[in-house]
């Protein structure tokens, strides 16, 4: 490894230990000079790498510096994309890997189920339903019960994994205009079965309807001509 990268491995490590939180100042340039024992370029040059990933902003004038960012899922889907375009991935073999995933996270959501979880999961499903109607808004409503029941798996890595994917989905959904088409009411009344089966722990009515759920609505983007046979873009 690099001199910068090693660094850059040391300054997230530092951030895990000490549990810093997003919005948090990172050390003071000398301060980490010290402690890593590395010249500026090599800082600088892991700070760069770290804004790159997502991890820090780096703030210019006085008072700036580098602040700590929350990483969500869009950075993961990012970096995830670069790899599968340079390996020619298609969008075929992302639905054909959501209609394995999301399913089975629907059911571990089930198995999981905690009242806060239940609280957040009818929320989510109330902020669709009061979207119905405005496009986008219910378009990037309808995203967020995905995530929320990829959260509520309690398993961060299926987590993040499962959301960094539907996120590589649904941007190119609205880069080709083809989310308006996909943002049906019957969306909501998939999502509110789901949803009800999940808060009654019913874990494998919850694994069907969400499969049901994803040919039904995968299957009226991929058909559109061109769209399911298209490689995977870096964005």
């Amino acid at each position: 490894m690099k001199t910068a990268e090693r660094v850059a491995s040391a300054i997230v490590t530092m951030i895990a230990d000490t549990r810093m939180q997003p919005g948090d100042r990172l050390p003071n340039e000398s301060e980490m000079l010290e402690q890593f024992g590395v010249g500026r370029g090599s800082l600088r040059e892991a700070l760069r790498i770290l804004e790159i990933y997502g991890l820090i902003n780096l703030k210019s004038g006085p008072g700036g510096g580098p602040v700590l960012l929350n990483v969500e899922p869009g950075d993961v889907s990012r970096s995830f994309s670069l790899y599968l375009h340079l390996r020619g991935a298609t969008i075929q073999e992302l639905a054909d890997t959501r209609l394995i995933l999301d399913p089975l996270a629907a059911r571990m959501a089930a198995e999981s189920i905690t009242p806060e979880s239940a609280a957040l999961l009818r929320s989510t499903l109330e902020r669709e339903a009061e979207s119905i109607g405005q496009n986008q808004s219910v378009f990037f409503a309808a995203n967020d019960v995905h995530y929320v029941l990829a959260t509520m798996t309690g398993n961060r890595v299926f987590d993040l994994v499962a959301t960094a994917l539907k996120e590589m989905y649904t941007s190119r959904l609205a880069f080709t205009a083809l989310g308006e088409r996909v943002a049906r009411p019957e969306v909501h009344n998939d999502h509110k079965l789901i949803g009800e089966a999940v808060l009654d722990g019913d874990a494998d009515r919850a694994e069907e309807l969400m499969r049901d759920h994803l040919i039904s609505s995968l299957g009226k983007a991929l058909e559109s001509p061109g769209f399911a046979a298209s490689t995977i873009g870096w964005a």
